[in-house]
């Protein structure tokens, strides 16, 4: 995967205004991941939030954290200390069970890539660790002074975790979704507390009682 050639970060074009606030076409970090991102002390360290927040595993598959491509998305202007961030990203996937990356883009559409893995150059051959069919991601935000408090939802539909699999049948394509409530407090004495609580879900397959 090209990690730092243009396009493989945060980019896009798209137009601002400051009563109606931007509307923007491109690839970016979600609403939802972004929401909380201050309340992260320990960003980019091992101590980093992601270990747990985001992440239903507990490895490095962060699911909810994550920069989607192809993405189109709003941002308003603050009103009476609120904003409110949109996003919707077309997987673009080309198959029925989203095991497709999407033309032109060097991961799959969840962020998983086996190009450059293992001697294998070039495109992914499959998608089977996270890749979806859309997702929607959303944050409600509210800044006041010294309070910071945030609202954020994100789901992803048809998610292909095939690649989970022990016994074929068992994980397949479902929709993922998650939300979370956070709130951050600064002190006078420059002390700040963070509270996030956060629920990932992913449909179940009903087990086979045969």
């Amino acid at each position: 995967a090209q990690k730092f050639s243009l396009g493989s970060r945060n980019s896009f074009v798209g137009l601002q205004s400051a009563k109606y606030g931007a509307i923007k076409l491109g690839k970016s970090d979600t609403p939802y991941m972004t929401s909380t991102g201050r309340m992260d002390p320990f960003a980019s360290t091992p101590g980093d939030y992601n270990a747990i927040m985001g992440n239903s595993g507990g490895d490095n598959r962060a699911e909810f954290d994550m920069r989607l491509p192809h993405s189109v998305w709003y941002e308003s202007p603050k009103m009476h200390g609120f904003n409110v961030n949109v996003l919707v990203s077309p997987g673009q996937n080309r198959s029925t069970d989203t095991g497709l990356y999407a033309q032109g883009e060097p991961d799959c559409s969840g962020g998983n890539s086996t190009a450059g893995l293992n001697g294998n150059a070039g495109q992914p051959t499959s998608c089977t660790d996270g890749s979806f069919n859309t997702a929607y991601s959303a944050a409600v935000i509210y800044e006041a002074g010294p309070l910071y408090a945030i609202a954020g939802f994100e789901r992803h539909n048809k998610v292909n975790r095939t690649g989970d699999e022990i016994d074929p049948g068992t994980i397949g394509i479902r929709n993922e979704s998650g939300y979370k409530l956070g709130v951050q407090y600064a002190f006078p004495t420059k002390t700040t507390v963070n509270f996030i609580v956060e629920r990932l879900k992913r449909d179940a397959i009903t087990p086979d009682l045969d």
